[in-house]
């Protein structure tokens, strides 16, 4: 039994113990800038920004003129170009002209258009940061509750051997420690199995940022929050920070836009004007027998938006809304933000305050309770099963110290994310 149990333990420790001694170098950092270069994402949203701004231009331009040939005044008699004095052949250039300043409008917009894309390619960022922040953080906890069920382990074999000596020189009450000690291991083999399953979990979302660099993640440390303390020190400068956030210039791009779109719609009440101009060649000679003269036309046409209640001020009343609904929309995301970060405060307060507590009260506590049970077990007036359940009682806040100081972590996470403070 005993020779089963440690090479099941050789083999989940040699397993688990190898991944991080393979990932040996690239810090949270790293991983962080490398998943933002080589995020695919990214790269199609500033393609997109690009396209933007070269449609922006194509679409400040003037509409290309047209060139207009024909011949008029032809007799169908013998169509002939010299019979008729009114037979001309002419050639005409014709030129629209947008309504007002819709043209530079809608450059203007399509400007606009391109940096909301560059602000999201900077929210992604964010993001990535954040997620991989996140993976980050469980992954550390992951493995540190690994040392502990391996230290819990370690422990176990040395207890079983003691036992099964005892039990095997004839000390018959120790049977039932035999079989607590090995009922015991077999739930810390258990947990080191889905730990590492857990690992591989992780490990796995990784890979979609990281790829190759996966093999040299090292997820040994906690995140540093420099940046963040130091903003976290001041909550004065809280809201300020928040309307440089990413998603709240993006909306405020968003009302910029849509302000645009109001400007458009005044441009429709301007008419749109039209320039022709044609030459005619004449051929045919005049009643003095002359070559008739060359005839030259030259118009202006425009239209005269006159009927507007159906189209040009409805047009502008929906504009005016879609901007009034876009500032509504950013004022509810700063106050969603705002309570966001105040929540989030709070909770680290707490988990702190959690932390300190394990630490202090909590860990110090189990400890003297399972030094005071082995002093009985000794002492012959508790059993080994004691012993069991008080180490087992110290693995378990040890467990979730760990699992407090990942949550802490991970809220200061969300809140760097929120007040766009990383490292």
């Amino acid at each position: 039994m005993k020779i089963r149990y440690l090479n099941l333990a050789a083999a989940l420790c040699g397993t688990l113990l190898s991944v991080p001694a393979a990932l040996a170098s690239l810090t949270l950092y790293e991983a962080v800038d490398i998943a933002i270069e080589q995020d695919t994402t990214r790269l199609q949203l500033d393609y997109q920004s690009q396209a933007l701004r070269e449609s922006a231009v194509a679409a400040g331009q003037w509409m290309d003129p047209k060139l207009k040939v024909g011949v008029g005044g032809l007799p169908v008699d013998s169509f002939s170009l010299n019979d008729d004095m009114m037979t001309s052949v002419s050639v005409g250039l014709m030129q629209t002209f947008s309504r007002g300043n819709t043209l530079a409008l809608q450059e203007s917009r399509g400007g606009i258009e391109a940096d909301s894309m560059e602000l999201a390619m900077e929210l992604r960022a964010l993001e990535l940061s954040r997620t991989i922040t996140e993976l980050w953080i469980e992954l550390y906890y992951l493995r540190q509750s690994h040392e502990l069920l391996l230290s819990r382990q370690n422990l176990l074999e040395r207890q079983h051997s003691e036992v099964t000596e005892s039990y095997a020189l004839g000390n018959k009450a120790e049977a039932e420690a035999v079989l607590a000690v090995e009922i015991s291991q077999g739930r810390i083999e258990q947990q080191l199995l889905a730990n590492k399953q857990l690992q591989q979990v992780q490990l796995a979302r990784l890979t979609e940022w990281l790829g190759s660099d996966l093999a040299s993640v090292d997820a040994s440390r906690l995140p540093q929050w420099p940046m963040l303390q130091q903003m976290l020190q001041t909550p004065d400068r809280w809201p300020e920070q928040l309307l440089s956030h990413p998603s709240v210039r993006q909306l405020d791009k968003l009302i910029e836009l849509r302000a645009t779109d109001v400007d458009i719609a005044n441009e429709a009440y301007k008419p749109e004007f039209g320039v022709e101009m044609m030459y005619g060649y004449r051929q045919a000679e005049d009643m003095g027998g002359r070559q008739a003269s060359d005839l030259v036309s030259v118009s202006l046409t425009m239209d005269l938006p006159l009927f507007t209640n159906k189209r040009q001020d409805k047009r502008l009343n929906a504009a005016q809304l879609n901007m009034v609904a876009g500032k509504a929309q950013r004022d509810t995301w700063l106050r969603q933000l705002h309570a966001e970060i105040t929540r989030l405060e709070q909770e680290t307060t707490l988990t702190q305050q959690r932390i300190d507590t394990y630490q202090n009260q909590i860990i110090e506590r189990s400890k003297a309770r399972l030094a005071t049970v082995e002093s009985s077990y000794e002492s012959g007036f508790a059993t080994f099963a004691d012993v069991i359940q008080a180490s087992d009682e110290l693995l378990t806040v040890e467990m979730e110290l760990a699992r407090v100081k990942a949550d802490h972590h991970q809220r200061l996470n969300q809140q760097a994310f929120y007040l766009n403070r990383y490292f």
